[in-house]
């Protein structure tokens, strides 16, 4: 945010600058505003990607856990019961590719 009247101090020691570049944000007090403005509004993005990264981390570690029940629309469902015709054919496939398999 631009505030009239604050002082122009870029995002960098001007002590410090060697590029032609880097003097010319220092000369230019409307540049140096806008160099340190742009400085803290990368730092507040970095810093929101670092907190969502963080949020991420725990969430996959927390679907990680050993003996934790997956939430519910995960886990699945039966559509044959147990000894039925449907379920017997299933089984009997499945040992059949199981056999196929090198």
């Amino acid at each position: 945010m631009l505030v009239a009247g604050a002082e122009a101090k870029p995002s960098f020691d001007c002590a410090q600058a060697t590029t032609k570049v880097e003097k010319l944000v220092c000369a230019t007090p409307a540049v140096a505003r806008l160099d340190a403005e742009l400085a803290r509004t990368y730092r507040a993005r970095v810093e929101q990607l670092r907190a969502a990264e963080r949020r991420g981390s725990r969430a996959r570690s927390a679907r990680r856990q050993p003996g934790r029940r997956p939430p519910a629309a995960s886990r699945r469902v039966p559509v044959r019961p147990p000894g039925s015709p449907v379920d017997q054919v299933f089984r009997l496939e499945h040992a059949r590719t199981d056999l196929a398999r090198p």
